[in-house]
């Protein structure tokens, strides 16, 4: 017999959710948990001040790092805009196409499964299990990582909000007649908020970021990547974005994360030592500063 109100039984989306959140806790933990600690040559940031200082140093990159391309890089941003241009051209056939062809399964599965990792949900376990791990085997990366990745997810909400307060597009769901031509700019009603769209921006920079990190476990990439892409295309399936507010959302998402892997990358110093195993030779001691 219970005494007060009985507990509420989570409901099934919450309960799959949950699952999957434990899940992840636990295989970051035990996967970290077989890496083999960080030279004691590694520095962490110096002091909350230097950490938090480097979120207004890589925000003042972010919006300035147009006058710093490279010719490959106006290749890009073009390709980029004009892929962008054929896929607004084409907004209304690919939602079409796509709520013809919806399935409960496909909703089931994209809603619980994906869009979760849009909204940063799944990062949280990660992140928490790379600083556990930090914090428990004395690896600094790890604390590194979860720390920058912590500073992706702000920097990308950030940018996707002040843009979607900018642009105000109407979502497809939005009006009787869907119109993806439907802008209403920066003084229009603050409930159109389609571009960019922010769960694939969070999914891509967090994907962008985790797999430059460990670049060199390529399951890392395969399955962050796999994941932002599936949460992209649960944004169209729901009827939530247009394809060219998922497209710009994962450039978007792909730049941040990476600049914010490139900034980390500056903090390092690279030293050659001599060694003398099997033969003379040297090697790269990187060390954060």
């Amino acid at each position: 017999m219970y005494i007060g109100m009985k507990p509420k039984r989570m409901n099934k989306k919450n309960e799959m959710r949950y699952y999957i959140i434990l899940g992840l806790l636990l295989l970051s933990i035990s996967l970290l948990a077989q890496y083999t600690p960080e030279s004691p040559q590694i520095k962490k940031y110096e002091n909350g001040k230097e950490y938090f200082n480097s979120y207004l140093d890589d925000t003042k990159d972010l919006i300035t790092s147009p006058f710093r391309w490279t010719k490959k890089d106006w290749i890009i941003a073009g390709t980029t805009v004009g892929l962008g241009a054929v896929v607004y051209a084409l907004d209304d056939n690919i939602r079409d196409l796509i709520q013809k062809n919806r399935t409960d399964f496909a909703n089931t599965f994209l809603d619980n499964v994906a869009e979760p990792f849009g909204k940063g949900l799944y990062a949280i376990p990660i992140v928490t299990g790379l600083y556990l791990h930090g914090e428990i085997a004395n690896n600094e990366k790890s604390k590194r990582v979860a720390m920058d990745a912590v500073k992706t997810y702000v920097l990308t909400v950030a940018t996707v909000t002040v843009m979607k307060y900018t642009f105000k597009r109407h979502r497809p769901h939005h009006n009787v007649e869907t119109d993806p031509r439907k802008w209403d700019g920066p003084f229009g009603d603050s409930q159109y908020k389609s571009f960019p769209s922010g769960h694939t921006a969070i999914a891509f920079s967090l994907a962008t970021y985790f797999s430059l990190a460990y670049k060199d476990k390529l399951w890392v990439g395969i399955t962050s990547y796999t994941m932002a892409s599936l949460v992209g295309f649960q944004r169209i399936h729901s009827d939530s974005h247009w394809a060219s507010d998922v497209l710009f959302g994962a450039v978007i998402g792909w730049s941040i994360g990476k600049l914010v892997y490139n900034k980390s990358l500056e903090k390092h110093n690279i030293t050659l030592l001599p060694v003398s195993q099997h033969g003379l030779g040297l090697t790269l001691v990187k060390t954060f500063k």
